[in-house]
């Protein structure tokens, strides 16, 4: 099967980067105060830039507009149903908005792309490439609302959910591209390689940042909430969303665009969104590894079921 070799080929190096990171720290060449400074760094320069690059290079097509819409809408009804049920069960705030996140936010952005790519050739991105550049944004409003709403103390203060939205580094920066793209103002080329370069440094930073802090010794305490995050990141979300996609009949790339979206692993950056905001950053940590490593068998399997009935 074609689809679990890209998957593999593509995931792999995720978790080389994370045992770089394992390694080094284990062997004192970072210290956990090094680490999270670097986290910091991702959160606040690297990962925006990376955001603000690829909202700025996008080529927003609205020509698929239902299939946009429907991704919008289900994107925001897995998370509102995630955040009542897990809020419901786990009584550590921190920890509960750890675990909404792990369940809605995928890592479309990084596999989406090169997935699609794989099965129907580099010039037949355009559906992938409008969900991402819509979703990614969306993924990081739900996650500041998600950890400024957990953080508070009883009531939810909406004016300190607002004020955290705007001042977020990755929403600011993504909206900046956003607009860049929608006015055609073009930055000079000197700045746009800055960009770009810097942008790059945002996931290998982030994983080998994720390994650093990795401990293998909590895992064992995070059983339980790693089981009920995989089943619903890789199983019940892409088997439930893609069914209903089928009934309102997305076939092809719009099919595919949508099932990558709810079938990837958890978001690496949802790491560093953790971690920044209050969260608990070893249980996102151990998602994000988890379901990276389940998702290689788990995309495969589905894409294998769609090429056979011949949906996409």
């Amino acid at each position: 099967m074609e689809s679990v070799a890209v998957t593999i080929r593509v995931c792999l190096p995720i978790y080389i980067m994370i045992a770089v990171g394992y390694a080094a720290n284990r062997r004192g060449i970072v210290s956990r105060p090094t680490l999270k400074e670097l986290n910091a760094g991702v959160f606040r320069i690297f990962l925006p830039l990376l955001l603000f690059e690829n909202m700025y290079t996008s080529h927003l097509d609205v020509t698929n507009i239902k299939a946009l819409l429907f991704a919008v809408a289900s994107v925001i009804l897995i998370f509102l149903i995630c955040h009542v049920v897990v809020f419901h069960v786990i009584g550590t705030k921190s920890r509960a908005a750890t675990i909404v996140q792990g369940m809605y936010r995928s890592n479309f952005a990084l596999l989406g792309i090169a997935l699609t790519e794989t099965l129907y050739g580099s010039g037949e991105t355009d559906v992938t490439g409008m969900l991402v550049a819509v979703i990614i944004p969306l993924y990081n409003v739900l996650a500041v609302i998600l950890f400024e709403s957990s953080c508070q103390n009883g009531k939810t203060k909406i004016g300190k959910i607002v004020k955290g939205i705007l001042k977020n580094p990755l929403i600011l920066w993504t909206c900046t591209g956003l607009v860049l793209n929608l006015l055609h103002i073009t930055i000079p080329v000197a700045v746009n390689s800055v960009v770009t370069s810097l942008g790059q440094v945002a996931t290998p930073l982030a994983l080998f940042v994720m390994g650093g802090n990795f401990e293998a010794a909590k895992t064992k305490k995070n059983r339980n909430p790693l089981i009920a995050v995989s089943t619903t990141r890789l199983i019940i979300i892409p088997i439930l969303c893609t069914a209903m996609s089928i009934i309102l009949g997305f076939r092809g790339k719009s099919l595919y665009a949508l099932f990558l979206m709810y079938a990837t692993p958890t978001a690496v950056a949802s790491y560093a969104m953790a971690s920044s905001m209050g969260g608990d950053e070893d249980l996102a940590g151990e998602i994000v590894l988890v379901t990276t490593a389940i998702s290689m068998v788990s995309i495969g399997l589905g894409v294998y079921v769609l090429t056979a009935l011949r949906l996409i």
